[in-house]
């Protein structure tokens, strides 16, 4: 997959919107170090494993959220897919009010099953929205360098 830098550097500005939208980053512009760990994995974890399997071990975050929600990244993926698709955009008035599920359940077009019976059925569709979503992760990687990262309090990350 060949992907031009200039396509990535269109994305960042709404990559820091979406950051800043679903409340990744607070209203100081400060993200937590882990979430700096979450999306470092994400385009690794979408190569590794693919991208369905990725995006629901980040939909199992902690319910405590001790170490962050990881769910907060498929947010603000699910939010640079909404604002970059013109034909299709959704108006959302509380993007911390989504569901993290919507961009799974865009990603397989509301349909059910496994993993293998999707991945089969809409294998061209699915290779198509992984390009996608690969880029918009890397557009938040290179984002988040622009918001200050800090420690949680009590010492944890």
């Amino acid at each position: 997959m060949i992907v031009r830098k200039q396509e990535i550097q269109e994305l960042i500005p709404t990559a820091m919107a979406a950051i800043m939208a679903v409340g990744i980053a607070d209203e100081q512009g400060e993200i937590e170090k882990v979430h700096e760990g979450y999306i470092n994995a994400l385009g690794p974890n979408i190569l590794q494993s693919g991208l369905l399997p990725t995006l629901i071990f980040y939909n199992k975050g902690t319910e405590d959220h001790s170490e962050g929600d990881r769910k907060l990244w498929l947010k603000a993926l699910y939010y640079m897919y909404n604002e970059t698709d013109t034909d299709k955009r959704e108006n959302v008035a509380d993007w911390k009010q989504v569901e993290p599920t919507t961009i799974i359940k865009k990603v397989i077009g509301g349909e059910g099953g496994t993993i293998r019976e999707i991945r089969e059925k809409r294998k061209t569709e699915l290779l198509a929205r992984e390009r996608i979503l690969l880029k918009y992760a890397v557009a938040l990687k290179l984002a988040t360098r622009t918001f200050k990262v800090v420690e949680k309090e009590g010492g944890q990350s």
